[in-house]
């Protein structure tokens, strides 16, 4: 017999799930493009936010606020005070003086010429820039040293550029300070002395280590002040005098 196809009702229709028509396809390809469509843009938005903007303007403050804690560590001489505002790995580039590195060379250093008698220290700010990023800052201002020496009440004012560096505690702290005078450097005068018209001592603390300083008497001396005068000349000069240094040096005083 020849097979027949069936008719009508007696047709086999597609197992239901199998087949789908196209509207349901389109349906679900629509569906699939809006949920891959909103995960890109969500993706974008998340990269695009980023941190929360810097606030420069809070950070300016909060440096000013610590440069008046370190002024007023300084009037009071308190040097632990003042070197809790150095980071750790800190460098001090001072007048006439080695870079300092490190905040325990940084104490030694403050307690050598800061904690004598008759030794004061000012500054003020003039200017904080704070960079984009919030994390480094440079403070820039001027100060006023004042000594007592054998010659006297002496005064220096110069300028000062300091480094901050943000912790990762919030903290601000100083990664490198540096200051030098405004003052010209001071003439010198040669003065030929006797060896034994002189006597070493101590010098003061803000001399280098193992510095040393001798007065001569005032009849060694080559001019005579305005007032007519004739006041002692001072001889300073570093490393331990022997007799044979402590001629030549005898030979020259910076007045």
């Amino acid at each position: 017999m020849t097979p027949t196809m069936p008719r009508g009702r007696d047709r086999v229709s597609p197992p239901s799930g199998r087949y789908d028509s196209f509207p349901g396809i389109l349906a679900r390809a629509v569906r699939a493009v809006a949920v891959l469509t909103v995960a890109v843009l969500v993706s974008a938005c998340a990269k695009k936010a980023g941190p929360p903007p810097v606030d420069v303007a809070a950070e300016e403050r909060a440096i000013r606020e610590a440069g008046k804690a370190w002024l007023a560590a300084e009037i009071a001489k308190d040097v632990p005070t003042i070197v809790s505002f150095y980071a750790e790995d800190a460098v001090e580039m001072a007048s006439n003086t080695p870079i300092i590195q490190g905040r325990d060379a940084i104490r030694q250093w403050y307690e050598a010429w800061l904690t004598p008698a008759g030794v004061s220290m000012t500054f003020e700010t003039t200017g904080v820039q704070v960079a984009a990023s919030g994390d480094m800052a440079i403070e820039r201002g001027t100060y006023r040293f004042t000594q007592d020496s054998p010659r006297g009440r002496t005064e220096d004012v110069g300028k000062y550029v300091t480094v901050w560096k943000k912790q990762p505690d919030g903290q601000w702290k100083v990664r490198a300070d540096i200051f030098n005078s405004n003052e010209s450097a001071p003439a010198t005068t040669h003065v030929m002395f006797q060896p034994n018209a002189i006597s070493w001592t101590d010098a003061p603390p803000s001399l280098p280590p193992g510095g040393k300083i001798a007065v001569a008497p005032a009849a060694y001396n080559s001019s005579k002040s305005p007032g007519g005068i004739t006041p002692p000349t001072t001889i300073m000069m570093s490393g331990l005098p022997t007799s044979a240094s402590a001629s030549r040096s005898a030979g020259t005083s910076v007045r």
